[in-house]
């Protein structure tokens, strides 16, 4: 609900403001009109500003996936993971604070 009340208001606004310009144009108002007109032109400039925003933050966010699905499937976090949990065992290594390993065993 809450969504469509973000969507429908400001689209309401815009179709009002551009009714009325065009009322106050051909009624040769033209002090309403050109008030009318900057309000449309202000609201359709913020519009666009909101929209580049949400953009800038899907490609921030892709970008930090990207990143971090590179580093993750790099050579040294492959060797890393071999190296704590050795593929067919039940055993977990874990580095400890001085760099020596300890084994974990798992639950099953």
């Amino acid at each position: 609900m809450k969504t469509a009340i973000k969507i429908v208001a400001p689209a309401a606004l815009t179709l009002f403001l551009l009714v009325e310009l065009i009322i106050s144009g051909m009624k040769g108002h033209w002090d309403a009109a050109t008030a009318y007109a900057a309000l449309l032109v202000g609201l359709v400039a913020a519009a666009a500003v909101v929209w580049q925003g949400y953009l800038i933050k899907q490609q921030i966010a892709f970008s930090t996936y990207l990143d971090l699905d590179k580093e993750w499937n790099s050579t040294e976090m492959i060797k890393a993971r071999k190296i704590v949990h050795a593929p067919g065992s039940s055993e977990w290594t874990t580095p400890s604070i001085r760099g020596r390993r300890t084994p974990l065993s798992v639950p099953q």
